[in-house]
């Protein structure tokens, strides 16, 4: 996980093992990849392909 080495803690093992937490980093780490493809969604061709193109793809959106 880059978080740790970049925000300067560790999560001990112990607590990371647990499921709860775990799922909570996957979650964050899911919310920043979408973020960062809705943020660079501009700055990009309309052919690339991103998390929100998907999403709006199988959810029959515009």
């Amino acid at each position: 996980m880059l978080v740790d080495p970049v925000a300067g803690y560790e999560v001990p093992a112990q607590e990371f093992a647990d499921r709860r937490v775990r799922r909570v980093f996957c979650m964050a780490g899911s919310a920043s990849v979408v973020l960062n493809d809705i943020y660079a969604k501009a700055k990009e061709s309309d052919f690339d392909f991103d998390l929100p193109k998907l999403i709006a793809m199988e959810d029959r959106l515009p």
